[in-house]
């Protein structure tokens, strides 16, 4: 979701190193624009990973996600804790709060896909566009991410909900999820990618299986068609 310039020759790096050159990037381009220099966290991102691996421990959500649920999860929990510090560039003093507030969201944008080229789908690599569709939606998102980052400020205790966390997860993957498909030309075009994630299913706590096969097929015409015969208007 960062500029696709800016990774345009992105050199073959693990996760970690992944986002460290992302941060570099964001120093060498808007940073110095925005007077914004931003440095790594390794403390913050261990303490990031431990979260995320509470939610995907095949209870709450599934234990091997799929990128979209990383995405969102590497969004969502940046606004609890980011795994990078940002300082003002002229003084080298740290943002303060309310510059915090404005600027964790904008540079999660841009780490985003730096983060999504490190993630793998059936042992391949994650290749799927990322972006924002249009400049609305970006306005749109960051306000969503704001908002998250904001409530936890006025209220550090909400940090410990484990339930509105994997809410806010499920929801943050679903509109990145969203986006790709739009930023690729619609489903058309990354058809192989979406029927390639149908073994997620497999992954499912069986007490839902059951539940989750009839949200596939409640609507579909044939379905309908064999079922009732009344079919879709």
């Amino acid at each position: 979701m960062s500029s696709t310039a800016a990774i345009s020759q992105m050199p073959a790096l693990g996760t970690e190193q992944l986002l460290a050159y992302g941060l570099d990037k964001w120093n060498h381009q808007p940073g110095g624009l925005w007077g914004i220099r931003c440095a790594w966290d390794a403390a913050a991102w261990a303490e990031l990973k431990a979260r995320e691996a509470q939610i995907f421990d095949g209870r709450r959500c599934l234990a091997q996600p799929g990128p979209f649920k990383r995405l969102g999860a590497f969004a969502v929990l940046n606004q609890y804790g980011p795994c990078f510090r940002l300082f003002e560039c002229a003084s080298g003093r740290p943002l303060d709060a309310q510059a915090l507030a404005l600027w964790v969201p904008r540079v999660t944008l841009w780490l985003q896909s730096f983060y999504g080229s490190g993630l793998t789908m059936n042992q391949g690599q994650f290749r799927l566009p990322l972006g924002c569709p249009t400049l609305h939606f970006q306005v749109d998102l960051i306000g969503y991410l704001r908002s998250v980052y904001g409530s936890l400020a006025d209220d550090p205790a909400c940090k410990a909900e484990d339930d509105v966390l994997t809410e806010r997860i499920i929801t943050m993957g679903l509109i990145i999820e969203a986006a790709a498909y739009a930023v690729a030309g619609g489903l058309k075009n990354v058809q192989g990618f979406v029927t390639g994630s149908g073994n997620c299913f497999e992954r499912c706590d069986a007490r839902f299986l059951d539940e989750q096969l009839i949200d596939i097929y409640f609507n579909a015409p044939k379905f309908l068609t064999d079922a009732v015969d009344i079919g879709v208007n």
